[in-house]
């Protein structure tokens, strides 16, 4: 998501600038005293940065992620100082699930370019309840669409597994997701797994929901072992009263009715942190 800055004299453009991130918020000031508006600038990925007359200067003496902005004359000199406003408020959510009804800006939806329909499905079901219950705006791409810089600076959420998504496969390594098959596939995270007999594939699986939120970015995935652990993933996720104080859910889907199919009411929690 790219942001345009454009610095107009008489209605001309006199320069202009591509940001890597989209502009958030935007205020001017002689910051320098020279008689001359700046403006001091606040992207979405967190950066500081002061445009003049001369083009486009990043403020290296900031170091964070801020997200908001304001101009004040605090030392009493004339010209006023930037004062950025640091998200100390989402690291303390980082942990929890419930996160996604505060954190703001845009989450891409991720699916492999070999996506099954029910993974579209179920990303689908997802990025409908983030659009109703929390404050993010939803993108959905695929995965070859993505740079490792991009996966690495976007707020991501994988759906399906490492096998058909190799999102998935970068957040398993970011996040120290590890899963191993032999008579029976594990997934393990954080000292918690979930086992499956490889003899019930089809009428049980199981599926891991991550969701962690570094300078105010999120960093999730939904994945089992077939498309049916991930559907059931995308089902409690797509139900936001779900969303509690666990970071880290490990799922099981069990078909009591025979039909082959994964309904909510066959979906529950095994392990959770």
């Amino acid at each position: 998501m790219q942001g345009e800055l454009y610095y107009l004299d008489s209605g001309v453009v006199a320069w202009s600038a591509s940001l890597g991130s989209s502009i958030e918020e935007v205020e001017a000031g002689d910051l320098d005293g020279d008689g001359k508006l700046e403006a001091a600038l606040v992207c979405y990925d967190g950066a500081v940065a002061v445009a003049g007359c001369n083009g486009l200067e990043a403020l290296a003496e900031l170091s964070g992620c801020f997200y908001s902005l304001e101009l004040a004359d605090i030392d009493s000199d004339g010209p006023p100082e930037v004062l950025a406003s640091s998200p100390l408020y989402v690291l303390e959510l980082a942990a929890t699930l419930s996160c996604l009804r505060s954190v703001r800006g845009q989450v891409t939806v991720v699916l492999g370019e070999k996506a099954l329909a029910a993974d579209v499905a179920g990303a689908t079901l997802v990025s409908h309840e983030l659009g109703r219950a929390s404050q993010l705006e939803v993108a959905v791409r695929l995965d070859s669409q993505l740079s490792e810089e991009e996966l690495s600076t976007m707020s991501i959420l994988a759906i399906g597994g490492p096998a058909v998504n190799s999102a998935a496969s970068y957040l398993c390594q970011r996040l120290g997701v590890s899963y191993t098959a032999g008579d029976t596939f594990t997934i393990e995270a954080e000292g918690l797994k979930a086992e499956l007999d490889l003899s019930r594939v089809g009428s049980e699986d199981i599926c891991i929901v991550y969701i962690s939120v570094e300078h105010g970015r999120i960093a999730g995935m939904i994945w089992g072992y077939s498309w049916r652990g991930t559907y059931a993933g995308c089902l409690y996720l797509s139900d936001s009263r779900n969303w509690g104080s666990s970071h880290l859910v490990f799922l099981r889907w069990v078909d009591l009715n025979g039909d082959g199919l994964v309904q909510a009411g066959e979906v529950h929690v095994e392990a959770e942190a």
